[in-house]
């Protein structure tokens, strides 16, 4: 199984084939760069790029405030389900310690 860093899985699942590419409703997943950071998620409203690509316009969920957003490599892109399925599989983690 793949070891969880900051928060979010290795680069593994996701639509992580090399470019991101999203659809409106999916999940921008971006990674802590340090210890002192935390993860952030944000809901894509609208993807802008072609065919998928970026920039997106994302409402983060920490805040609630939207940003066009450029991921860089510490993102991912998750869909609702593949989201449902990594905070599941947090969440039997934290209650199984």
């Amino acid at each position: 199984m793949a070891q969880v860093v900051h928060g979010l899985p290795p680069r593994i699942g996701g639509r992580d084939s090399g470019a991101t590419m999203a659809s409106t409703g999916d999940w921008l997943l971006v990674r802590a760069r340090t210890d002192s950071l935390r993860p952030r998620r944000g809901r894509i409203l609208e993807v802008r790029g072609h065919q998928g690509r970026p920039p997106y316009l994302v409402r983060w969920a920490d805040t609630g405030t939207q940003a066009l957003v450029f991921p860089g490599p510490d993102a991912q892109v998750m869909s609702e389900a593949e989201l449902s399925k990594l905070d599941l599989q947090q969440n039997q983690r934290v209650s199984h310690r």
